[in-house]
């Protein structure tokens, strides 16, 4: 029954591509390329620097010259 779907319609019924030629060895190297590059961008992201915060000051009713 599976050669004859394989025979009707090609490899790819089998879900199991060969890696004789080009868009085999994509089917089976992009669904890993994509999973390395996706742990990348998340690690990037979790050890990108974080930009400090100004520090606030308390400032006193007198000195503040603006009027309301």
């Amino acid at each position: 029954m599976r050669s004859w779907f394989a025979e009707r319609y090609g490899d790819f019924v089998l879900f199991r591509p060969t890696a004789k030629d080009g868009w085999g060895m994509a089917l089976w190297l992009l669904p890993f390329a994509l999973l390395a590059g996706g742990g990348l961008a998340l690690f990037g992201w979790l050890r990108a620097p974080t930009v400090p915060k100004a520090e606030i000051t308390a400032v006193a009713p007198e000195d503040n010259d603006t009027q309301v």
